[in-house]
């Protein structure tokens, strides 16, 4: 795989290790109160049913 290009200095960032880890991420979307965008709501409707796929 290539290597990641990140900046050289953000505090924002942390690069972790994960080869053989058990990852669990809680994914929390927020939205306003209007129509969302097509890109949303196909996202929205991804993410269970990868879920579900992985359990």
């Amino acid at each position: 795989m290539p290597a990641l290009t990140l900046p050289a200095k953000d505090s924002a960032l942390a690069v972790r290790d994960v080869a053989e880890a058990n990852l669990r991420r809680r994914l929390v979307v927020v939205t306003r109160d209007t129509p969302p965008a097509p890109a949303l709501t196909a996202l929205l409707a991804a993410v269970p049913d990868q879920a579900h796929k992985l359990t």
